[in-house]
């Protein structure tokens, strides 16, 4: 989040108690960063005092993000991505910790990294790249955007889509099987796009039905910063903490990516709570106002006073850490 002047707000210590007893601090601060664009820690302190720190929900990091949307090159979300066991899959599908095959064009070596970071953009330099398999003769469209960088195998160097050459020939996983662009043409619309970040060889290879091409990742060097993050205090809203862990126990992911489409999150919440006969106000995780919410989040009955006060503090943490559509955050239990 940027102050006034432009310049990047910081928050002494690794995090602010955001909620409190009448919610006071979370008043304060959002005066102070608004108009004067910093945080008086006193001035806090004694909002703290006033609001009461014991009763705090929910407290953010302010850590920065991986990237505003649309500032990330990306994927339409059904392209293929080069797994290491030599499989397929769809970049939406891609999770955390999964291997892909990834090559450093310039030394030829060729390893399985995971993926670090799953990035979620809503992009409008939309453009298409038409590629051809030199081998077989078959053609096939990635879907991408102008800025995604392809390595360029007859001239040794990364180029953005937009700037690719018809007849330039691309790095794919098969020596036998080199890709060769066809065309590339802009495309204006808006949409939903995915990148992923690679330890180490920050590279990954998209697939168009048999051809694969070399692309970099999102992230480079891996000096991305990590998301904000949203601690909910198992004190204060245990049934939902307990929710949210025992979901987190069972696999969901703790990195969610925030949506605002409004149509989306009434999708997701009706798909989430299908079935639920209660008691109590439904809770589910991941939340219904992110990307990974809808069929299968884990659902709890809780105290609608519970819900009301996490509604409110999301909403907060939200607006506090400048989380756009498509922006990712983490999601921690602390005791």
């Amino acid at each position: 989040m940027r102050g006034p002047d432009g310049g990047a707000m910081m928050a002494a210590g690794a995090g602010i108690a955001l909620a409190g007893a009448g919610g006071s601090l979370v008043g304060d601060g959002l005066d102070q960063m608004l108009t004067v664009g910093t945080i008086d820690p006193g001035r806090l302190a004694s909002a703290t005092v006033a609001g009461g720190i014991a009763g705090g929900v929910i407290r953010g990091a302010f850590q920065g993000r991986t990237m505003a949307a649309g500032a990330c090159h990306s994927f339409d979300p059904s392209t293929h991505v080069l797994m290491a066991d030599g499989s397929t899959k769809p970049i939406k599908d891609v999770k955390l910790g999964d291997e892909v095959a990834a090559t450093d064009p310039e030394t030829g070596e060729t390893t399985w990294e995971p993926v670090t970071r799953l990035h979620v953009n809503q992009d409008t330099d939309l453009t298409d790249v038409t590629v051809e398999n030199e081998a077989t003769g078959t053609r096939a469209v990635l879907r991408t955007t102008s800025k995604h960088p392809f390595w360029v195998a007859d001239r040794g160097e990364w180029v953005d889509a937009a700037d690719l050459q018809p007849g330039t020939q691309l790095l794919g996983a098969e020596a036998a099987a080199t890709p060769r662009v066809v065309a590339v043409s802009v495309v204006p619309r808006t949409g939903e796009m995915r990148d992923l970040t690679v330890e180490k060889i920050h590279t990954y290879y998209v697939v168009a039905e048999s051809t694969s091409v070399l692309v970099h990742n999102c992230g480079v060097g891996g000096t991305a910063a990590s998301p904000p993050v949203l601690l909910i205090d198992s004190l204060r809203v245990p049934n939902i903490a307990r929710n949210v862990q025992d979901a987190l126990n069972a696999g969901h992911p703790s990195v969610l990516n925030r949506t605002t489409n409004p149509l989306k999150i009434k999708a997701n919440r009706s798909a989430a709570c299908a079935g639920f006969c209660g008691p109590g106000s439904t809770d589910e995780y991941p939340f219904a106002s992110t990307v990974q919410g809808g069929v299968g989040a884990r659902v709890r009955g809780v105290p609608l006073a519970e819900q009301r006060v996490q509604g409110g503090i999301l909403s907060r943490f939200y607006k506090l850490n400048n989380i756009g559509p498509g922006d990712p955050f983490e999601v921690k239990v602390i005791k």
